[in-house]
């Protein structure tokens, strides 16, 4: 069938495998990267999501937030401090419930946050004392003397967290970077494939045109600058199955050089 398609076919049907295997290997590659998309943007939802309700909760009760607005009021009595304890205490209880309700939470991030949270339940029950105690006129060092609080339990749940965090990007780091090394070697194998196949089907092509083309090209100088019998050499024929452009050539050839024997037949026969 290729056979009997003219030059011009051959080379568009040449093109469209071309495009053909171009379309294949941009389907192949969005389906190697479709899972890597789908996993990335899971984890970069579930990763920004423990970033923030970690930083709300280091905001809330960390340095800066309930332990100073505590310790602040202890100091000053003033009362512009209770509120603002209030809402920090409100802030990382919501934090919390919302990190326990995470998809992937961990054992050891679930331990992490009752720890934390026993931690807020300190302050929490101290609090009304230490009002009623400023209330008072007890002084901060009479109240420091009294209330006790361990910090410690919070802050180092706020590292696990962090540590755990930047090890979940680290994993996903790694299983992105495998995911392009893989996508990276079926792309070169689909590339390499390509162009193979492409240079084969142009190297057929080609010593398909040249061959016959040469046959032509060696019998049309034959007949012209050829010695001896010139009867014989026109019994000479060239392949002219097909349906391109050289097979055309070639009956062309074959009529023409039948003619100019039955010609010299005549001569000689008269």
């Amino acid at each position: 069938m290729f056979k009997m398609l003219t030059i011009q076919k051959k080379f568009y049907a040449l093109m469209a495998a071309a495009a053909f295997m171009g379309v294949s290997l941009v389907l192949v590659t969005y389906q190697t990267l479709k899972p890597v998309q789908g996993s990335f943007n899971h984890y970069l939802e579930s990763a920004v999501e423990r970033q923030n309700l970690l930083l709300t909760m280091r905001s809330g009760l960390g340095y800066g937030g309930g332990i100073h607005l505590f310790k602040n009021y202890i100091l000053r009595g003033e009362a512009k401090y209770i509120d603002r304890f209030n809402t920090s205490q409100k802030q990382v209880r919501e934090a919390l419930q919302q990190y326990r309700k995470l998809p992937d939470l961990s054992p050891e991030e679930s331990q992490t946050l009752v720890a934390i949270e026993g931690v807020v339940d300190n302050y929490a029950r101290h609090w009304v004392r230490v009002q009623e105690m400023v209330a008072a006129g007890k002084s901060p060092r009479e109240i420091d003397a009294s209330v006790k609080i361990n910090d410690s339990p919070a802050l180092k749940g706020f590292a696990l967290l962090q540590e755990n965090f930047e090890a979940m990007t680290a994993e996903q780091s790694l299983t992105l970077d495998n995911h392009i090394s893989g996508m990276l070697g079926k792309l070169a194998g689909w590339i390499v494939a390509v162009v193979i196949g492409l240079l084969v089907a142009l190297t057929i092509l080609q010593i398909s045109i040249s061959r016959r083309v040469g046959a032509a090209v060696d019998a049309m100088s034959d007949i012209a600058q050829g010695d001896g019998d010139l009867t014989h050499r026109l019994n000479r024929r060239l392949d002219d199955s097909g349906g391109d452009e050289i097979s055309a050539l070639a009956k062309q050839f074959n009529a023409f050089v039948g003619k100019i024997a039955g010609l010299l037949g005549e001569v000689s026969n008269s």
